[in-house]
């Protein structure tokens, strides 16, 4: 039922989805639109990610100015997300270990296809950020679906 990526990307489902794990920290918080767990931030029911209209589970969505970190262990070797935006326009959209940007996007529409992205995270790397910029749209609302690790 996954959706597969486009040609030339070689997508790896992860082993632990970042939507099993807890995050270190959390900004702002989640009663404040902060990045939610499998579910739109601000919706009155939990509302899946959506990428094109197709439902995507195991991840967050996060509104502009919102960041997510998690602990990453010795045996994680990848990173693995299909990155896009569910509603309006999002920008800077960034994936960070250990604070420097590993992957980063300008610009993402609702209107464009998600972006399958493999990161391999370096030995002795601590942790992951997933980010949004200040200057997204204020209805932009971006999606880490199907995110996790891979051992």
């Amino acid at each position: 039922s996954s959706a597969l990526p486009p040609m030339g990307h070689k997508w790896v489902e992860p082993k632990r989805p970042l939507s099993s794990l807890t995050p270190r920290s959390l900004s702002p918080p989640k009663e404040r639109g902060g990045p939610t767990n499998n579910s739109i931030p601000f919706s009155r029911t939990p509302t899946p990610i959506k990428f094109l209209g197709q439902e995507f589970s195991g991840g967050y969505a996060m509104v502009r100015s919102s960041q997510v970190t998690f602990d990453l262990k010795p045996e994680y070797k990848l990173f693995t997300a299909l990155v896009g935006c569910c509603e309006g326009e999002c920008r800077r959209v960034r994936i960070l270990i250990d604070g420097q940007v590993a992957w980063e996007k300008a610009s993402l529409s609702s209107l464009d296809q998600a972006i399958p992205v493999v990161i391999p995270i370096p030995t002795g790397s601590s942790l992951l950020t997933l980010e949004t910029g200040p200057d997204q749209g204020t209805m932009g609302i971006a999606g880490f679906a199907k995110a996790g690790f891979v051992k």
